[in-house]
């Protein structure tokens, strides 16, 4: 609260406060002085609560901008540092204690997750750096993030590009490159796409994601293979160091039940990362049978249409009718298809409430 609060709030409190002094001087009382300071008390008291709201107090207080240090703390880590690892570990605390004063540091470690516990001992076996500056920066949005620094040898083998990691705030982020900083040779499985679950006897489409780097003019083949046998294979011919492509393959499930398919893509001489050229997945196969009928007032060339297009899936058992019958009731359908229907003067099947 300013002085003028407080002084208004005196002067409201002592005004009557003298003025029942005066009075009671006057009179042959005991303790003359006493029902002033109950006057004054109160008032004062009175003042202060009223006049609060006029008088807003503001309370400043300064915070250190808040570093965040990413410790990349993978295992590669090991041979981008090799025999240096403790001269980089006295220089990194040697610049911390130069910034104390004016940031508020928070030492971090990343592999495969976020930690406070294990800087500097590279052990982690996956490394993903998109998710580590994520979770960074959302756990102290709330503060005042001054800048991400982050030492890395920019290897990872999860998760997004970290160029396009979606952060908490929109604060800067500095890099360390540690190691050697040329892209090292690397073909890799980056994604699939395929079908959870499939019918039985059915045909699927697998579509793999595969990126080559430091390649360019080699040739590859990328595999599907079903329960560790190679059912389908695809020549692929690098045409530069950075090249991605989309390979397909199409199969039929002739198995029920959750089956294992992996995409697989042999090493390239040279190649240090291997993690990265097998991707697992599963699909479940499932045999039960879709009955789907088709009302319609008449012959029609896309009644046939929709047919032929339904029965090229084996699960689906398709019943057409023109009569306006229901063989087995709308119960034994899982799917109606009404073309036409109701028809005018024509066809008008008994559908109930359904």
């Amino acid at each position: 609260m300013n002085v003028i609060y407080w002084l208004l709030c005196v002067l409201i409190g002592l005004t009557p406060a003298v003025l029942v002094y005066r009075s009671d001087r006057k009179k042959n009382i005991p303790v003359k002085w006493l029902p002033a300071i109950l006057r004054f008390v109160t008032c004062f008291l009175t003042a202060a609560l009223l006049l609060a709201p006029a008088f807003p107090s503001t309370k400043t207080e300064e915070e250190k901008p808040v570093l965040l240090w990413l410790q990349d703390n993978s295992s590669s880590m090991n041979k981008a540092l090799g025999k240096d690892s403790a001269a980089y570990r006295a220089k990194v605390k040697a610049l911390w204690d130069q910034w104390k004063d004016d940031y508020t540091l928070v030492p971090l470690a990343f592999g495969g997750d976020l930690n406070k516990d294990s800087l500097f001992r590279y052990g982690q076996k996956s490394t993903n750096i998109a998710a580590a500056l994520q979770s960074a920066t959302e756990q102290y949005q709330d503060r005042n993030i001054g800048a991400v620094i982050l030492p890395t040898d920019g290897i990872f083998n999860e998760g997004l590009d970290p160029l396009y990691a979606p952060l908490g705030n929109a604060v800067p982020v500095f890099t360390i490159g540690l190691g050697d900083s040329t892209q090292p040779k690397d073909v890799s499985v980056t994604r699939v796409y395929a079908n959870k679950l499939v019918a039985l006897n059915s045909n699927f489409e697998i579509i793999a994601d595969i990126r080559a780097d430091k390649l360019n003019g080699t040739a590859t083949e990328v595999s599907v293979l079903h329960n560790g046998q190679a059912i389908g294979r695809s020549p692929i011919r690098v045409d530069k160091d950075r090249y991605s492509t989309s390979v397909r393959f199409e199969t039929k499930a002739d198995q029920k039940g959750f089956q294992k398919y992996s995409i697989l893509v042999p090493p390239a001489d040279g190649e240090q990362n291997t993690a990265n050229n097998r991707l697992d997945f599963f699909v479940e196969v499932i045999d039960e049978e879709t009955k789907v009928l088709i009302l319609a007032a008449a012959p029609h060339p896309d009644i046939a249409a929709i047919r032929e297009a339904l029965e090229s899936v084996p699960q689906y058992k398709v019943t057409v009718t023109t009569d306006g019958s229901i063989p087995g009731g709308l119960a034994a359908y899982s799917l109606v298809i009404a073309h036409q229907v109701p028809a005018s003067g024509g066809m008008q099947p008994d559908l109930g409430n359904t």
